[in-house]
């Protein structure tokens, strides 16, 4: 009976651990999806930072408020994520036809000529055909 109890909760591990693992893929894909939201959250949040290394400082009428490192910023990322496309397309192409597939030929081992009067069977059979019918009677 403990081994039962042992074997279940080995189980129940095995799956938790599975769900952990599912739930850390799927965390990864949607972070993976979000980065641009979190880039431009950053910048709302610390727009006095953005506007510390504001590279259009000098001029004020373009009313650039840190948009610039911005947008520099989502352009590294777009790049980044273009560039991680192509490398998958690169992989995707490969295509290796295999025009000859030989198989290894099982070897025959012949038996040398040695004494097998013990294996001969003297076995016959004689297929008859016809059905046997009794002789006609003559009334």
């Amino acid at each position: 009976m403990p081994e039962k109890q042992g074997y279940v909760s080995l189980q129940k591990e095995i799956t938790l651990t599975k769900q952990f693992y599912i739930y850390v893929l799927l965390l990864s894909f949607v972070m993976q999806m979000f980065v641009r939201v979190a880039i431009v959250v950053d910048y709302s949040t610390n727009k006095s930072l953005y506007l510390q290394y504001c590279e259009n400082k000098s001029r004020p009428e373009l009313h650039c408020n840190g948009q610039c490192i911005l947008m520099k910023k989502l352009k590294k990322q777009e790049e980044k994520e273009s560039k991680q496309v192509s490398q998958k397309l690169e992989y995707l192409a490969f295509f290796h036809e295999v025009e000859k597939i030989e198989f290894n030929k099982p070897r025959l081992h012949f038996i040398p000529d040695t004494n097998l009067s013990g294996l001969i069977c003297n076995y016959s059979f004689q297929f008859v055909v016809s059905i046997f019918r009794p002789p006609l009677t003559s009334i």
